[in-house]
């Protein structure tokens, strides 16, 4: 592709040299073809480069890869935002979505043309009934919590991803400043343990 270019600049040059008079004007036909064919390989360059520097971090990083790091890592990670289920309504196209399960704590609320989960509201008595679980990583607005915490990461592994793999994925999710648990973070486990001791009658205010 690099001999390509070349050749065009090359053939390029003689082309504007022999178009005309040196002061005349080069016929905008030509001016347009010179551009494309100046424009194609360059891009195209530009495109291999990425690609190639794409992969050799994708090879690099600790989790492993082959150029698809990105899409992976979405594919293997959700990113969950919390809000009070008051707050929370579905505007448009809600008669596509469906419980995944209902017994469940959360009712995951998934697309059923597309599959993805969209948000899952607690309705049961439960340290974090009124609240709802929303899933945002495929949202283009602005303005969502950074994320605070990686939560429940081994179970990644009964998704397919390799046990082998997880000290290079929590590695990671240190690097980006995250810190990675297998359960929910400290907080949020001393919240649900206080409502169970409160509940049981062992906890008093």
């Amino acid at each position: 592709m690099l001999a390509v270019a070349v050749a065009v600049g090359i053939s390029s040059y003689f082309v504007i040299e022999h178009a005309g008079k040196p002061q005349g004007l080069i016929a905008p036909p030509l001016v347009a073809l010179l551009l494309i064919a100046n424009l194609v390989p360059g891009v195209a360059l530009l495109m291999l480069l990425g690609r190639r520097i794409a992969n050799r971090r994708a090879r690099l990083s600790p989790i492993g890869g082959e150029g698809r790091l990105h899409v992976r890592l979405v594919a293997i990670f959700s990113v969950v935002a919390v809000a009070p289920t008051e707050k929370v309504s579905v505007t448009e196209n809600g008669d596509k979505l469906a419980v995944v399960d209902p017994s469940a704590l959360i009712q995951r609320h998934a697309c059923q043309v597309c599959g993805v989960h969209m948000h899952g509201p607690v309705e049961r008595d439960h340290a974090f009934k009124g609240l709802t679980f929303v899933h945002v990583e495929l949202s283009k607005e602005a303005g969502w919590q950074a994320p605070q915490f990686a939560a429940f990461v081994s179970s990644v592994i009964e998704s397919g991803v390799k046990p082998d793999r997880m000290d290079g994925i929590r590695s990671r999710i240190r690097e980006i400043g995250l810190e990675p648990y297998d359960c929910l973070s400290p907080p949020l486990m001393d919240a649900l343990a206080t409502f169970a001791a409160r509940k049981s009658g062992v906890l008093k205010d």
